[in-house]
């Protein structure tokens, strides 16, 4: 195949034209060339067919549309890489396949018309796990909860919730009221932004909870956090914000960081930019910009520069793993989705390193991870079973 053909069908991947067997053809093709051919192939023209693609946010384009000859010619792959694995040899072609499933191309589309699969055997996915529907809650000290809606306002123990389109959750009330704690609820499948009422905004992540003050005490503004939070801290040199967990205190006067503190793992506290001191039973430290702090259970601490790609993936709507085995990327999953359990048959060595949205439906996840690994799934109510073959 001579570069014009191969430029012609490279279009109609981009338009979603090929069918399995000439998607393995234009691949087998690619693997043949230098990858400084490949990158001239990907000229203006087909980068004006790629922009085009309707399926594509315009934010999401024109992201892709920056980074693509860049990561095509450092051979960098954003969705899955399954790494190390001697027999798969990540050549022009498999970078091809897995661009194609960052795109939601033809890999992707065709995967979803044919549960057959492309030259494999049959997906064992045959239920799914839809997103979370759950409501944002708010629960009162005397045990009742309010469920917020979008567009919507509720008025409960002298406060009024709003939640408008963007699911950011506004309160009000007198601040002369002498208001009770109240706890602040994300449901799983769902990142919720709260504005606190001296105006420093919080995203909780999935299934996590903050219990606070509406209007905080007199000398100190104090969070108590179960889960994982961001916290865009508003200054305030005579009132510290505090954030408390059950392994560390994360104390501040106006910054930007995350704390993860999930019961089932290590708490991370990383900051972006400013500065906070950081306590354990153990000691405190002062963390600096782009720094992570790891703390066990047993109150040792570590301090290390942090990917802050990975840190802030949640928060941008993605999934983004460095380097881990298959049973880390199932604990993620499952703080996403609704799983019950995960029930592995077998033993894998393979690490995945990669990102991927959070939008997706479990399936649909399940099957590009099939499709690059050894791996069967099969989803049975709320529990997925892997089985590596």
């Amino acid at each position: 195949m001579n570069h014009q053909n191969l430029k012609n069908q490279l279009l109609r991947y981009l338009h979603n034209e090929l069918h399995a067997d000439e998607i393995t053809h234009l691949l087998e093709q690619l693997d043949q060339f230098p990858p400084a051919e490949v990158e001239d192939m990907l000229d203006e023209k087909s980068l004006e067919a790629f922009y085009e693609l309707k399926y594509l946010s315009q934010h999401r384009k024109e992201e892709i549309k920056a980074n693509l000859m860049k990561r095509m010619s450092k051979m960098h792959v954003d969705e899955w890489i399954l790494v190390p694995k001697p027999k798969y040899k990540w050549t022009w072609a498999a970078a091809a396949a897995i661009l194609i499933a960052l795109t939601f191309s033809a890999y992707l589309w065709y995967l979803q018309s044919h549960p057959d699969g492309i030259g494999r055997s049959k997906l064992a996915i045959q239920h799914d796990i839809s997103l979370n529907e759950q409501p944002v809650e708010v629960q009162f000290s005397d045990g009742r909860v309010l469920e917020l809606d979008t567009n919507k306002q509720y008025s409960q123990k002298a406060l009024t919730f709003s939640m408008n389109e963007d699911g950011i959750v506004h309160y009000n009330a007198s601040e002369k009221h002498n208001h009770e704690s109240i706890i602040f609820s994300s449901p799983k499948g769902r990142i919720v932004q709260i504005v606190l009422s001296d105006g420093t905004l919080v995203w909780l992540n999935s299934g996590s909870s903050i219990r606070f003050n509406p209007f905080f005490e007199k000398n100190q503004r104090n969070i108590e956090l179960q889960g994982e939070a961001y916290f865009e801290v508003s200054k305030n040199p005579e009132k510290p914000f505090v954030v408390h967990s059950n392994l560390s205190t994360v104390k501040v006067l106006g910054t930007a960081f995350n704390v993860s503190s999930y019961a089932s793992a290590p708490h991370k506290v990383t900051l972006l930019h400013g500065s906070i001191a950081l306590t354990t039973k153990e000691k405190m430290t002062l963390l600096q910009p782009e720094m992570q702090a790891e703390v066990k259970i047993n109150g040792a601490m570590s301090i290390s520069r942090a990917n802050m790609e990975e840190v802030m993936g949640w928060k941008n709507g993605d999934f983004v793993f460095n380097d881990i085995d298959l049973n880390s990327l199932m604990d993620q999953l499952k703080k996403w989705y609704d799983i019950d359990a995960v029930i592995v048959e077998g033993k894998s060595t393979d690490r995945f390193t990669g990102s991927v949205s959070r939008s997706k439906q479990l399936s649909q996840l399940l099957k590009q991870l099939e499709f690059i690994s050894d791996y069967k799934f099969s989803i049975v109510e709320r529990r997925v079973y892997v089985k590596v073959i």
